[in-house]
């Protein structure tokens, strides 16, 4: 079974050694994207970039890009009506 590597990315690389065997190239490029998902919803750290997926051979096969989360500064859902009137 191959074996994966994910790395994560932030102007320097966090590299994984160790990697994990998958079945497929899918399955590690979806494990990326969830990865880099999950980093983006937990992490305020805007310098985070992407999650890498290279090869037991060193071969870059997949980038998930991390994205900050949608930040808005409506603070939320009102009732249309004010307190204070």
């Amino acid at each position: 079974m191959p074996r994966f590597h994910f790395e994560i990315v932030d102007g320097y690389t966090i590299e994984d050694p160790l990697g994990v065997e998958l079945p497929t190239e899918d399955q590690a490029k979806a494990i990326a994207h969830g990865m880099a998902e999950q980093i983006s919803n937990d992490v305020a750290d805007e310098s985070l970039s992407a999650v890498v997926v290279k090869t037991d051979s060193g071969k870059e096969i997949y980038t998930a890009p991390i994205r900050p989360p949608a930040r808005s500064d409506f603070p939320g859902p009102t009732l249309g009506i004010s307190l204070w009137d």
